[in-house]
């Protein structure tokens, strides 16, 4: 079995021959109920309003091939058949959510199973757990064949957040899910109804055939014809009526059982009074970044001084992601506009070697984030991981083929990376960097491929763009452990291909981390 790190992915073709798989979600959570859920992407990477996902409250779904086959809350199994999968059908989202009130999840992992033999996991602790109530465990998409992909992603407003971001309606998707269960329910209702009655029917009628058996003569034998009564004597008309009251007590009484002792009803009870409205924390204020000192231990190479963003509105948006380290002092000095004054960036860590490695780093800060610019020259396969304190893969920071530069986020969920895991067959350089060292967002910016940009204004509307034909993925996290209990702070993209859409920023400072495999344009609105 292959255990995946987040945002790990392989060829399913590379992992088992089989096409129709069993796919095991598991979570927990303290205090609240959770459910599993599969959902359907179509190409552009949107959930269909039409197409409700997988779960206990509808259990199969013919264009995805997928079937809940046992448990539904914490614990549930799916089948997929991957050869039957409708050709609108690009993407499977495999998803643990809380749906109680208000309650996180503590831990959750994804299962690949062929044969009752695992072939892949991706399992995630509950110190990776930062206050999540729906998480993306694991998904199967199409790109050249079927493939797997440990996602991790999580989202503190549940289930409608995830609904939102993947472009429909939650009031729709849920309620269409919510809906076919009600309607389950009520058809089950009714058929248990309609069985109690049959039931009730059946007894009567044989407490009735019973009662004839005992007295046949009495019950069966019909009263002989009178004679049509002459004209002149006719009975009084008090006396009839008395004589057909009579026949028809002393029928009831030899036909129909005697009846049950009514039960004494019970009283009804008083609605319960509504729990009044938990009072709304008090929002704090943000704290103020201060950069941290640089660390007394010695800066292995150290890169020139930092440079902060231009002015968007002086230089072209490219310069705000690509300035060199060598910019001249007249771009270096330059202030963000709209942004607070930058602080002294610490000592940036480089390193550098060439083909596999295990490298030990260092940091510029003590806790909390850290930026690593990567750059790698082979040929082949070039892959990065952090590794955790077991020398286990925690997350996969690259995995390309061929030159690779780009910057990414470590310890952004209050890690301590203290090595790396580095695979290539060409020169590599890592350059460690402090949080305050990220390109300033300040205006419009253009880039390619990943990046870490820092953005310190007030909360803000935010257009982007993407043309890369794989996943385009855009988080948002905390600059400083400090400032909040949970280091991730928003999704603002999520998608698959071709992208524009528009989302919104929290406010600063924090860090945002853009991953995508094609050109990416950012657009924050000018105040």
């Amino acid at each position: 079995m292959r255990t995946f790190a987040m945002g790990e992915k392989a060829r399913i073709a590379d992992l088992t021959a089989a096409t129709a798989l069993r796919v095991e979600v598991a979570g927990t959570a303290t205090g609240t109920d959770i459910a599993a859920f599969c959902f359907a992407l179509d190409a552009e990477g949107h959930i269909d309003s039409d197409r409700p996902p997988v779960s206990s409250a509808r259990p199969a779904s013919l264009a995805s091939a997928v079937a809940l086959v046992s448990g539904g809350a914490s614990e549930a199994v799916f089948d997929l058949d991957l050869e039957a999968v409708a050709p609108e059908v690009h993407r499977l989202l495999f998803v643990l959510a809380s749906v109680g009130p208000d309650i996180a999840l503590d831990a959750g992992s994804v299962v690949l199973t062929v044969d009752d033999e695992a072939v892949a996991a991706f399992i995630m602790e509950p110190s990776e757990m930062k206050g999540q109530r729906a998480l993306i465990l694991g998904e199967v998409y199409r790109r050249e064949g079927w493939r797997f992909g440990a996602v991790g992603q999580g989202y503190r407003d549940g289930l409608e957040q995830l609904v939102r971001d993947y472009g429909a309606d939650p009031g729709v998707v849920l309620l269409s899910a919510a809906a076919a269960a009600a309607e389950a329910e009520a058809e089950a209702a009714a058929e248990v109804e309609a069985e109690a009655e049959a039931e009730a029917e059946a007894v009567v009628v044989a407490e009735v055939a019973e009662t004839a058996a005992e007295s046949p003569e009495e019950v069966a034998a019909e009263p002989e014809p009178e004679p049509e009564p002459e004209p002149e004597p006719e009975p009084e008309p008090e006396a009839v009526a008395e004589a057909e009251a009579e026949a028809e007590a002393e029928a009831e009484a030899e036909v129909e059982p005697e009846p049950e002792a009514e039960p004494v009803p019970e009283p009804e009870p008083q609605p319960e009074p509504e729990p009044e409205p938990e009072a709304e924390p008090a929002v704090q204020a943000e704290p103020e970044v201060v950069a941290e000192p640089a660390p007394d231990e010695a800066v292995p190479e150290p890169v020139a001084d930092p440079v902060t963003a231009p002015e968007a509105d002086e230089v072209p948006a490219a310069a705000l992601v690509d300035v060199p380290a060598e910019a001249p002092a007249d771009v270096a000095a330059r202030e963000p506009a709209d942004a607070d004054e930058p602080a002294p960036v610490p000592g940036i860590h480089t390193f550098e070697g060439n083909g596999d490695r295990i490298l030990r780093i260092s940091r510029p800060v003590a806790s909390g984030p850290v930026i690593a610019e990567i750059t790698g020259t082979g040929t082949g396969n070039f892959a990065v991981w952090t590794l955790d304190s077991s020398l286990e893969h925690d997350k996969l920071l690259v995995n390309e083929i061929g030159a690779y530069q780009g910057r990414v986020l470590l310890d952004e969920r209050g890690t301590v990376t203290e090595r790396l895991k580095i695979e290539s067959n060409g020169p590599w350089t890592v350059a460690v960097q402090p949080p305050t060292a990220a390109p300033w967002l300040t205006g419009p910016v253009s880039g390619d491929g990943a990046e870490v940009l820092r953005w310190t204004g007030p909360r803000t509307v935010v257009a982007m763009t993407h043309n890369g034909a794989s996943n385009f993925m855009v988080r948002v996290y905390a600059e400083s452990l400090d400032q909040v209990e949970d280091p991730y702070l928003a999704s603002l993209a999520n998608a698959i291909g071709p992208y524009e859409g528009e989302s919104i920023i929290p406010a600063g400072p924090c860090l945002i981390e853009i991953e995508a495999d094609g050109d990416w344009t950012f657009t924050p609105e000018r105040g």
